[in-house]
């Protein structure tokens, strides 16, 4: 008796042996003799697919799954056959390129007309293969951002960062600022009260009592004077000498 894993290595061998003998029918077929095929005409179609299609087994079978995908196509492109659909749709899985898989070997069922139930259950598993991988990185993904974003969250500080204070609000007035300006100065001046000081000599009443005793002292000395005194000719002096110049 085989246990799981000897059963699931041999399945997958008699796999691999059967697609190997799938692409050497493929093979053959592209090598059948024909009247065109034999005169080796470089200008046939089927004769220039012919050619790729043997350099792609030859990759494939090297493990140089790009060469092999390069050559596939191009045969697909100068001669439409469905087989090579299917080939197609290997290089991609083997590629890892599952997307694409999935499209060449639905492509390849869609467009052969004429496939037996083996082959068409080994295409039928190829898609579900290659779909469950693409549902199993689609997971990884998942769960590779699950962790960064959980790695990230306690990376980061353990309390919130200090808030930034407000900026105050903008002012509505230069007095909000700088205070109430003091009012301005009337522009009637005040006038002080009237002083005696401040009025002028003519006006203070001493003033002309003084002015009205020294007029009389005057006039009565003036009396006494030519009343009782001789007449007597003062002259001016000084160093030219004293010289009456009156008339």
């Amino acid at each position: 008796m085989m246990n799981d894993n000897e059963a699931h290595t041999f399945f997958r061998v008699a796999r691999t042996g059967f697609l190997m003998l799938l692409a050497a029918l493929s093979t053959c077929v592209w090598a059948m003799p024909s009247p065109v095929w034999a005169a080796d005409n470089d200008d046939d179609p089927k004769a220039t697919a012919r050619a790729e299609v043997q350099k792609a087994q030859l990759q494939y079978k090297l493990g140089r799954f790009e060469e092999a995908l390069d050559s596939y196509s191009r045969a697909y492109e100068i001669f439409n056959a469905p087989a090579l659909l299917f080939n197609i749709g290997q290089c991609h899985k083997n590629l890892k390129h599952h997307e694409r898989a999935v499209f060449f070997f639905e492509g390849y069922l869609r467009e052969e007309k004429k496939i037996d139930a083996r082959k068409r259950t080994l295409a039928e598993e190829l898609i579900a293969e290659s779909r469950a991988e693409l549902e199993r990185q689609r997971l990884a993904t998942e769960a590779n951002s699950k962790r960064a974003a959980e790695a990230a969250a306690a990376a980061a500080p353990a309390t919130a960062p200090a808030a930034v204070p407000a900026a105050p609000p903008p002012v509505s007035s230069v007095a909000a600022v700088f205070g109430t300006p003091p009012p301005p100065p009337s522009s009637t001046p005040d006038v002080a009260p009237p002083n005696d000081t401040a009025k002028p000599l003519t006006r203070k009443w001493w003033f002309w009592t003084a002015i009205g005793v020294g007029a009389v002292a005057l006039v009565g000395g003036s009396i006494a004077y030519y009343g009782t005194g001789p007449t007597t000719t003062v002259l001016p002096g000084g160093t030219l000498g004293t010289l009456d110049r009156r008339q």
